[in-house]
């Protein structure tokens, strides 16, 4: 895993890289319509926090369960693409706050 850069092809970043030891796909992953790309990696070591490696908060309960209010904004991130089909970038993708 990298992190710290957002480019995929800048290896002259100050990016940091660590081995995964586990890699647990979403259980209803489907590679012809890439629906559920998403999976857990458990890392064989930690990232040390920088201005560029930061900890994300993963929700402890179910999307339905959560009170969000006006004041919160969300942004998504990623390189990949953004529809089945799509093309993918080597710049980090974000979206305006959602």
């Amino acid at each position: 895993v990298r992190a710290g850069a957002e480019r995929l092809d800048n290896t002259a970043e100050n990016a940091q890289y660590i081995r995964v030891a586990e890699a647990i796909a979403h259980p209803r992953y489907s590679f012809r319509t890439v629906y559920n790309d998403i999976a857990i990696l458990k890392l064989a070591n930690s990232f040390k926090w920088t201005t560029t490696v930061k900890p994300i908060c993963l929700m402890s309960k179910p999307v339905n369960e959560i009170q969000m209010s006006e004041n919160i904004s969300l942004i998504v991130t990623g390189w990949g693409a953004t529809d089945v089909g799509g093309e993918s970038s080597n710049t980090l993708l974000r979206t305006p706050s959602l």
